[in-house]
């Protein structure tokens, strides 16, 4: 084997590991029942089955949730349920992730235009795949929309960059029917159009975007969760929350929102500028500008409009929403741009961003051949204008930088990745080490419902008001066999005993369930507790006689100077919380469940009729 393959080899494994473990880990962590607004999913497929006409099968499909469309969400689960016979939420999920992970590919792409070594390319996956945003790891519907609207728009952008337009226009239906900012992929292909002079392909694209956009807006509501008037009441929260939706990957390390806050205006603001400056100067110069600068157009675009809807619509509710793990695949993606974009001021060719003219020495010489009269290739996707068909640029050399504002150099570009390749790595691990317990807990939220419902016909972590809506439909749904559903738990209990830990502390408390028109309460207990988890872990509630209720434990990580001592993950203390409305009134005997050990303790909770 060749050294160059060798090299190849090991590179291909020090980027693809990431991908594949993160995969993998979100493989492990994903269940068999849906969360939350799935349910939006697997209603479609049920009630389609239902339905008796082809046009209520299309408007279940087209049915509005919250601001969107999500008709592309709705056909995979359909397909799912046709290729599999029923709906499978982990061949969802891995499909869901898969697409997500392929934004690596097209950052790949934007990198490779750079002609830089391989190796600085690194940092990339581990800064794209981690499970900060763990809601993103193993809810089908979030990932779905969220975090593969970003393939989507890093794919129009890649694109556009190319002047492929007619491909983009499905992109860009695509991306309109998976969330609701899909559909400004419109204007921003419209506009890179127009930059290219390409008129027909923006009047393709003009003509395609008024005829969704009709069909997007029939009988088109505000979401629930949505107010922009109550967003815009609070300016300063307003500005503060457009900086923690690209800043949020601080909170890895430190839970302070003014930190996040600053390092996301500062981010956004380094990619407008960018954008901005490479934008200005390519009207300029005599060289078309580069993919890599045209796929940041792209991309910036597509996050500061995101940004400001997101923003605009939910910082109502606090700048803890705005953080909310669903919404951190934004900040992870901005750091890895942001990362290829200073990796781009090191370069010493046209694709250098500057702060004045560029001044350039063309060394031309004989062409063996020119894609088109009056223009020469610098690469596969740039042209000189020369205004001679028989000279192609060889050679083009920046005088001396004084007036140019980048990091030059050998040294520079090897700095950059020198640094960020083992910070990039470190700030993946710390968030697996973070953020694994709430993957592990959300998972385990899924699988005691899962065996809740079977016993008891009821999910413990919704609200009431919730299960009563969903009652029918999730019966019928199980009856025809468009959902399997297994008890995980009860089978694996080998043993009951005596409970001889720490007395558990149970403290009454309540829930709120609040959009932007009513807030709802609910009574709810609080358990905590400690005590040595196994690899599965729940508080357990029973009636004399009667089947056993499942409570998943939030298990806290152990602190790091314990986990080096222990190699455990999980620390002892626990936390878990039931919404007694969803409980019938009795006096419930508690206990534990771990390492298929079944522990009653001497503790009580008496239920009382609200």
């Amino acid at each position: 084997m060749g050294g160059t393959t060798k090299h190849t080899l090991l590179f291909a494994v020090a980027a693809l590991s990431p991908v594949v473990f993160y995969l993998a880990y979100a493989w492990h962590f994903s269940g068999t029942l849906f969360y939350a607004d799935d349910f939006h999913l697997l209603k479609s497929v049920q009630w389609g089955k239902e339905a008796d006409d082809l046009t209520e099968k299309i408007r279940l499909l087209y049915q509005q949730h919250q601001e969107h469309r999500i008709i592309i969400p709705r056909l995979l689960t359909l397909l799912d349920y046709f290729a599999e016979g029923h709906i499978n939420w982990k061949t969802l999920i891995l499909i869901a992730n898969i697409l997500w992970c392929s934004t690596i590919f097209l950052l790949w792409k934007a990198f490779a235009s750079l002609n830089l070594n391989r190796w600085y390319f690194l940092p990339v996956p581990w800064l794209l795949l981690h499970p900060q945003y763990y809601e993103n790891v193993n809810w089908a519907i979030s990932i779905l929309q969220q975090s593969d609207v970003v393939f989507l728009f890093t794919l129009l952008a890649y694109l556009c960059a190319r002047r492929r337009y007619n491909p983009a226009i499905i992109v860009a239906v695509v991306a309109t029917f998976t969330h609701g900012n899909g559909i400004f992929a419109f204007p921003i292909a419209i506009i890179f159009a127009a930059l290219d002079k390409d008129w027909k392909s923006a009047i393709r694209l003009i003509i395609v975007m008024v005829l969704v956009a009709a069909f997007y807006f029939i009988d088109f509501r505000a979401g629930q969760n949505a107010s922009i008037s109550k967003s815009l009441s609070d300016p300063a929260n307003l500005v503060r929350s457009f900086g923690v939706f690209f800043g949020g990957i601080t909170l890895i390390i430190a839970r302070n929102y003014t930190l996040a806050a600053a390092v996301g205006l500062a981010g956004i603001g380094f990619l407008i500028g960018r954008s901005v400056i490479s934008l200005k100067k390519s009207f300029h110069a005599p060289v078309n500008a580069l993919m890599f600068d045209r796929m940041v157009w792209g991309i910036t675009a597509f996050l500061v409009i995101t940004g400001s809807l997101v923003v605009a619509t939910r910082s109502w509710t606090g700048v803890e929403s705005i953080a909310a793990p669903r919404y951190l695949h934004y900040t992870s993606f901005v750091c890895a741009v942001i990362y290829l974009c200073l990796l781009s001021l090191t370069t010493t060719g046209i694709g250098a961003l500057t702060g004045g003219p560029l001044r350039r020495k063309v060394i031309p010489t004989v062409a063996e051949g020119s894609p088109a009269p009056g223009t020469q290739p610098l690469s596969k996707d740039i042209f000189l204008t020369t205004g001679d068909p028989s000279a192609s640029l060889r050679s083009v050399q920046d005088d001396p930088p004084d007036d140019i504002l980048r990091l030059t150099g050998p040294q520079g570009r090897k700095l950059i990745p020198l640094i960020a390749t083992p910070a990039a790595v470190l700030l993946c691990l710390v968030s697996y080490l973070n953020f694994t317990p709430k993957v592990r807990f959300l998972r385990d939220q899924l699988v005691a419902d899962e065996a809740n419902y079977l016993a008891h016909g009821v999910f413990l972590q919704y609200f009431p008001s919730f299960n009563d809506n969903i009652r029918e439909p999730y019966a019928n749904a199980v009856k025809s066999g468009v959902i399997q559903m297994t008890d995980k738990i009860s089978d694996k209990i080998a043993t009951q005993e005596r409970y001889g830990g720490p007395q558990l502390a149970v403290a009454s408390d309540s829930m709120r369930l609040e959009d932007a028109n009513r807030s709802v309460s609910v009574r709810s207990a609080r358990i905590t507790g400690v005590y040595s988890p196994g690899s599965s872990f729940f508080i357990v509630l029973r009636l004399d006689g009667e089947k056993p209720y499942w409570v998943p434990a939030y298990v806290e990580r152990a602190a790091y100077r314990s986990m080096l001592g222990s190699g455990a993950l999980l620390g002892e203390k626990f936390e878990g919380n039931v919404i007694l409305n969803n409980l019938p009134p009795g006096r419930y005997q508690l206990g534990l469940f771990t390492n298929n050990r079944l522990l009653w303790s001497d503790q009580h909770l008496e239920v009382r009729r609200e």
